[in-house]
């Protein structure tokens, strides 16, 4: 009888344990979720950069970011990454590095620019 009671005990744990882990990694965000091009906005940038695209790719199997400045200026995301279900780079932007950091949610992409002298919010809906 405990070694049936036992034997239940163990199956159960496992099934706690495999749906955990299964739950956890539908949560993970993955490169394919940034695929595509962004429309981004935002109003407290300064004006040559309140407009502009997110161009974001996967060359073997890293993801790659191009941005496109509503002025004509593109630069390629440094150090493009994700991490703690964000994606996560760096620019320049005249001779500044801009650290970018955006997160998924739902239609759009949300997140903020660090300069050296503020943190600027963005938003950016996908291109159809």
């Amino acid at each position: 009888m405990k070694t049936s009671a036992y034997l239940i005990f163990t199956i159960a744990l496992g099934f706690i344990f495999a749906s955990s882990q299964v739950q956890a990694q539908s949560q993970k965000t993955n490169v394919s979720d940034f695929i595509g091009t962004w429309n981004y906005t935002s109003q407290e940038a300064p004006y040559a950069y309140q407009e502009g695209q997110f161009v974001i790719t996967q060359e073997d199997g890293a993801p790659s970011v191009d941005v496109l400045f509503s002025n004509g200026q593109e630069v390629e995301g440094e150090n493009v990454r994700i991490e703690n279900q964000q994606l996560k780079f760096g620019l320049y932007v005249e001779t500044e590095y801009v650290s970018i950091q955006l997160e998924r949610k739902e239609d759009k992409i949300t997140g903020h620019a660090d300069t050296t002298d503020d943190v600027i919010a963005l938003t950016a809906m996908k291109e159809s």
